[in-house]
């Protein structure tokens, strides 16, 4: 990497930190980025040193520690932990080169004393990076209110285990959609469970020739876990099926298959804005009927559902290999404030079904407050409802977790 495009890199990065410190959706930060007309290829490598540091923040904090007596301020840290990340963590970055580069960034960035600083901290980490590395190595990079939350009912090794998993890149997987999908040398198949044994997953070994030779609707960016509550659905030619939090339509697609012409999928969202993919993704299926709603003010209408789909808003601990930076944002009070949210959500969509119809309760997380505990509670409040099956599905090398 030249220096300038390295100092850019830094840039961005380091704007990144700064506006997820304020929203803590780094998801949202990236797209607006996107719609403002960044470079693709110089916007993924800054995400690319952000979510090193989502996924390492505790043993990035550690050594800050160790190598700073006064912890910096926001503005320094913004730029100090990507570049921290990228000469600790990365194997194609020079430490060295990567510093000077640094303080290239800051100087045009931050006030002088600010890179004089940085310039310092630097050459202290690059004499030292081996001993940091093996000093900070015993941190769980969970945040301590997952942690906390986690000590519940998983024993030490079992949270050990877990933060292995989620500190890992997901791979990249798609589901083969119909028999034009290329299967070659650029996928490798999954072996999966049963729950998913229905449909082809494979990881893509090779993205950039994958995406240059497979046709666009043979395939769908999806991790396996998605086809869980899939399973469980049983969704059956010529149905009638809700999915009332669809965006970005992965699961829409999988029931738009199941139901096939003769039946028809209701695909709602709250955002306009996460619609508008899932309207281009899913323009030439003619049994979706894709409509801008709140989930908790759908009234009771002309339509007779035979199933409900509710893959509610959730604290997304079963994906934090996707979304390293949630780890950092959990709280007591946001998972109280999720789960009023789900409540809603779930005893308006009850008032929907058919008598007889089957109701879906779907979570990307793993916390059993938000999972089976939301499922119990419901069904005291509703009991002409009866639980048929609950699955818990914890974060795998394979796949992610889900509920």
């Amino acid at each position: 990497m030249k220096e300038n495009k390295t100092i850019q890199t830094i840039t961005l990065a380091t704007a990144l930190m700064k506006s997820w410190n304020q929203s803590h959706n780094f998801d949202l930060e990236v797209n607006r980025l996107r719609r403002s007309g960044t470079p693709e290829a110089q916007l993924k490598t800054a995400i690319n040193l952000c979510l090193c540091v989502f996924r390492k923040k505790q043993s990035l904090d550690k050594i800050v520690a160790m190598l700073s007596p006064k912890k910096p301020r926001g503005r320094v840290m913004n730029l100090l932990l990507p570049c921290m990340a990228a000469m600790l963590y990365m194997d194609k970055v020079t430490p060295e080169g990567f510093a000077d580069s640094a303080v290239s960034a800051a100087k045009k960035i931050l006030s002088k004393h600010e890179a004089n600083f940085l310039n310092s901290f630097f050459h202290k980490l690059v004499e030292q990076r081996d001993e940091m590395l093996t000093t900070s190595a015993n941190k769980l990079n969970l945040g301590d209110a997952l942690e906390s939350s986690w000590q519940k009912r998983f024993t030490r090794d079992e949270i050990k285990a877990l933060a292995q998993t989620l500190s890992e890149n997901a791979n990249l997987t798609v589901r083969s959609l119909n028999k034009d999908f290329p299967i070659n040398e650029n996928v490798e198949p999954i072996d999966l469970p049963s729950w998913a044994d229905k449909w082809s997953f494979y990881e893509i070994v090779n993205p950039a020739q994958f995406f240059k030779e497979a046709p666009k609707h043979s395939f769908y960016i999806q991790d396996p876990a998605t086809a869980l509550s899939i399973d469980l659905l049983q969704a059956k030619e010529g149905e009638s099926i809700a999915d009332l939090c669809a965006a970005p339509g992965g699961k829409t697609l999988y029931i738009s298959d199941s139901v096939g012409e003769s039946g028809k999928v209701y695909a709602s969202d709250i955002s306009e804005k996460r619609l508008e993919m899932m309207r281009e993704n899913l323009a030439h299926r003619q049994n979706i009927d894709v409509r801008c709603i709140d989930a908790r003010e759908l009234k009771t209408s002309d339509l007779k559902l035979d199933a409900i789909l509710l893959d509610v808003p959730c604290s997304n601990t079963g994906v934090l290999r996707r979304k390293p930076d949630a780890r950092w944002s959990f709280s007591q009070q946001k998972l109280t404030e999720l789960m009023d949210l789900q409540i809603q959500i779930i005893d308006q969509a009850a008032c929907l079904l058919e008598t007889g119809g089957r109701l879906i309760f779907s979570t990307c997380s793993i916390e059993t407050e938000e999972n089976i505990g939301q499922v119990e509670a419901f069904l005291e409040r509703n009991p002409y409802f009866k639980l048929e099956e609950s699955k818990q599905l914890l974060p795998s090398s394979l796949h992610d977790g889900a509920f």
